[in-house]
């Protein structure tokens, strides 16, 4: 039997206010003497109202074995800029990009059913991997990565998560996992954070590296005479996710729940998307505009109900 789960349940929340407008509508009744198309009246446009909050919800209409990820798109921006190669890191991986690269992996395999891409950014961003349902495609690309892929130069990250608003095109959004060290070169980044957001995208990070960082051996070409020592910036990351409406975490903290990777409203349109649920918010705005659009037969019939015959 389908069920019907809601994209946005807090929404509903909004429902708490209708007996407060009835009992509002109810006294101004009283005070004006109103007749019974008045009452009416007010119930059709309360239960229009219940309906259009319900629509904000988001219904959907799927499968009741719990919350799938089919259709679902995720996209890991990996930062393979000089600072990736630092072994400040947690053993078993030797540098920043080995343990990214295990978090990635970690990560896809929460969901299985999901459609991974792949972007590198360093001081210019490609997608090397579209979505892709070729799990293994997409696991042999993210273990090949290099830095020199991407030339040299230091971290611009807005270009890898323009790169991923790429990959992610279209009305079903998606996930996007920023996997860095924070350490950023270029352009501002909120812009691109805004236009994930604009493409129902979710952004989440995921910190790699530590705040005291550590020197790069051997420095990258152009490096000063002193070397180069790289920090991770943690709490950038954790400000980008936020701003990205999602989480931040450390590769020694990943979720255990694929929800938290795709979140509810992102894993039911992809369901809708591939034809596995239905959107049942056009049939509760099409109920509230049928309702609507009788009020004012309503206050017709009113009018001519209150009217006395001549004498």
């Amino acid at each position: 039997m389908p069920a019907v789960r809601l994209a946005h349940p807090a929404a509903l929340l909004a429902l708490a206010a209708l007996p407060a407008l009835a009992a509002l509508w109810w006294r101004a009744l009283r005070k004006g003497a109103g007749g019974p198309g008045d009452v009416a009246r007010g119930l059709v446009r309360l239960a229009a109202l219940a309906l259009l909050v319900v629509a904000l919800a988001g219904p959907v209409a799927g499968p009741s074995a719990g919350d799938r990820v089919a259709g679902a798109r995720v996209v890991f921006v990996l930062d393979v800029s000089a600072s990736s190669l630092a072994p400040d890191v947690a053993p078993p991986a030797a540098t920043r990009l080995e343990a990214a690269r295990r978090t990635a992996r970690e990560l896809a395999a929460l969901v299985p059913e999901a459609a991974g891409g792949l972007v590198l950014v360093a001081g210019e961003a490609a997608v090397v991997c579209p979505p892709t349902l070729d799990r293994a495609a997409f696991l042999e690309l993210l273990q090949k990565a290099r830095p020199a892929w991407m030339g040299t130069g230091g971290s611009a990250l807005a270009r890898g998560l323009e790169a991923a608003a790429t990959a992610l095109d279209g009305p079903d959004g998606g996930v996007v996992v920023l996997l860095s060290d924070g350490e950023d070169h270029g352009p501002p980044l909120l812009p691109a954070v805004e236009a994930l957001r604009a493409r129902r995208c979710v952004l989440h990070a995921v910190t790699v590296g530590t705040p005291a960082g550590a020197r790069l051996s051997p420095p990258p070409a152009g490096a000063p005479p002193g070397g180069v020592h790289t920090r991770a910036r943690p709490g950038a990351m954790a400000a980008w996710a936020r701003a990205g409406g999602g989480a931040a975490w450390r590769p020694d903290g990943l979720p255990r729940d694929p929800r938290a990777l795709v979140p509810r409203h992102v894993a039911l349109a992809a369901m809708v998307g591939v034809g596995r649920a239905r959107d049942l918010r056009p049939w509760f705005c099409g109920l509230a505009a049928a309702l609507l659009l009788a009020d004012p037969l309503l206050r017709l019939r009113g009018g001519s109900a209150g009217r006395q015959p001549s004498r």
